[in-house]
């Protein structure tokens, strides 16, 4: 996840501008939950990205630049655009049984162990953490199932993969660190310890806030820094496929109350001007999260809580309507499928054994629709399902082996998955 995911406004103190990130998954990295509710994915909604169309990504939560037009981009049900629409973006309707799984232990018997899918690099590599406080697991493990690595861990604020590379920035005490690991689970030197929020970059690396607004490459070298444009609690973070990013904050000050202002930075560190990007609303601009889901090409699609409220091209400073086919699918998360070409549509978490994935084209052809089943009954645990970097599907499941049951319960994180499915 990423949710490449790229959020999200939480309820903070006024007058900061770097509130307190959430304990897991969630704030810069976007992203979906695959196991307890509680915690937060940068696998989906902000699945990393390797950015160019020409990558072997899937891509990142996502949205269409071509998607976008004030009148739609297709029409809600997909219409009868030309085939050319959906070249690449026709996957089975039935996925199958998923070839490979993996779990791992609960730490305690407490039953509010939470189970945490990252996402995958561009090879394949999963990242998978079950938290449980201060024995949280994160394993990394092959496309087959074969482990990796295992590491004793903390709650991540922000953790996403990309082309070969895992990003991870956890709380520690009072202070953050900033880490890489290898496709293979080893961490990379060297660390930082002066980012608090993380969100990645589709053209490579990741842009945080610490001091200033920071874009670091993928061996976390600052490649620019820009100074906050206010004082005022920052509310989104997130960076387009051309490499543009856009810093969300608290805009009542300057744009009356309630209102999002936000400012674009490009790809070479140079900030452009304040602009709002949500008017005045009724309640607080934390009182929901605030989603920037990449579009193809460039730009974003903004989500406010469940509903889907805007786009806006890269480096505009005004916001159009959603296309209608997005506008009509709220409660959704968007990830990129083969190469950043089109769209996955990601069901809201649930508790259902079966979750059904659309694909859309950038014009808004539905070029399809793919179930995939975690098991034939038994599906107690609400989750989402994730798109990760190369396209893997990942599914948190029932654990079929009836000797990992416990008194309270599941006694796994237990996932299995489709590897490079939309590819």
């Amino acid at each position: 996840m990423r949710p490449f995911i790229l959020l999200i406004a939480l309820a903070i103190a006024c007058g900061t501008s770097l509130p307190t990130p959430a304990s897991d998954g969630g704030v810069g990295s976007g992203g979906s939950d695959a196991g307890n509710p509680s915690s937060s994915d940068a696998g989906t909604v902000t699945g990393a990205d390797g950015g160019s169309g020409g990558s072997s990504d899937a891509g990142t939560t996502g949205g269409g630049s071509d998607a976008g037009t004030t009148g739609g981009g297709g029409n809600a049900d997909g219409g009868s655009a030309a085939a050319s629409d959906c070249d690449g973006l026709q996957f089975p309707s039935d996925a199958g049984p998923a070839p490979a799984s993996h779990f791992i232990p609960v730490a305690d018997s407490s039953g509010n162990d939470g189970c945490f899918a990252v996402g995958t690099t561009g090879t394949g590599t999963l990242a998978l953490k079950m938290l449980a406080g201060r024995h949280s697991t994160l394993d990394f493990v092959g496309p087959s199932g074969q482990s990796l690595a295992t590491l004793n861990t903390v709650g991540s604020t922000d953790i996403f993969g990309e082309q070969a590379t895992f990003f991870d920035d956890v709380q520690l005490s009072a202070m953050y660190e900033l880490r890489t690991f290898s496709d293979t689970g080893a961490v990379l030197p060297p660390v930082r310890r002066d980012i608090s929020l993380l969100s990645e970059d589709p053209t490579g690396g990741a842009v945080g806030l610490g001091g200033t607004i920071v874009s670091m490459d993928s061996s976390l070298a600052t490649r620019w820094t820009v100074p906050f444009p206010s004082k005022a609690s920052w509310v989104a973070l997130a960076v387009d496929r051309s490499g543009a990013t856009l810093y969300a904050f608290e805009g009542s000050a300057t744009f009356g109350a309630n209102s999002i202002a936000a400012m674009w930075i490009d790809s070479h560190g140079t900030a452009g001007e304040v602009f709002p990007l949500v008017g005045p609303q009724a309640q607080s601009v934390f009182a929901q999260p605030t989603t920037l889901a990449q579009r193809v090409g460039s730009g974003f699609f903004v989500q406010v809580g469940s509903e889907w409220i805007g786009q806006i091209d890269s480096l505009s400073t005004s916001l159009s309507p959603p296309p209608a086919w997005l506008q009509s699918r709220a409660n959704t998360s968007l990830h990129m499928v083969h190469g950043g070409t089109g769209y996955a549509v990601l069901p809201a978490p649930s508790a259902t054994c079966a979750q059904d994935v659309e694909v859309v084209s950038p014009q808004g052809t539905i070029c399809g629709t793919t179930r995939f089943t975690g098991a034939s009954s038994g599906c107690t645990v609400r989750s989402a399902i994730i798109v990760g970097y190369d396209g893997t599907v990942i599914q948190r499941a029932p654990d079929p082996d009836p000797a990992h049951q416990q008194w309270f319960g599941p006694g796994t994180c237990y996932w299995h998955w489709w590897p490079g499915f939309f590819r």
